[in-house]
């Protein structure tokens, strides 16, 4: 969810897919107020169960799971108040993946006492 370059490459990838062509869409950041926002559009279908963002594209909108690709990356463009605005999007479940580290400051949400974070 962190950057629209990788939100583009995450649809290219599902789109690819036989079976997951066409069961997901990307849902765009609202624009400014005076901005056309003829490209937002969070409205959810039943045919299409994936929704692809980004962190701003999230804002306001709440899903049944999350899978959060990518997301250590989001300390290089994001302040640590953005991690909130991810993990609050999730009513039931969250997936979160990483390659190298996963961020401490989600490591720490789900700390169990007296065991070393990641």
């Amino acid at each position: 969810m962190a950057r629209r370059d990788d939100r583009d490459r995450v649809y290219e990838h599902l789109e690819r897919d036989p079976e997951l062509h066409g069961k997901s869409k990307i849902i765009k950041a609202r624009g400014a107020p005076d901005d056309e926002d003829t490209d937002y559009d969070p409205a959810f279908e039943a045919d299409i169960p994936i929704c692809i963002l980004t962190v701003q594209g999230c804002k306001g909108l709440e899903f049944r799971a999350v899978h959060w690709l990518f997301c250590e990356e989001l300390s290089n463009y994001h302040s640590p108040e953005h991690y909130y605005t991810v993990i609050t999007r999730t009513k039931t479940s969250i997936d979160v993946s990483y390659t190298h580290h996963l961020p401490q400051e989600i490591a720490r949400a789900h700390a169990i006492p007296g065991r070393p974070n990641w």
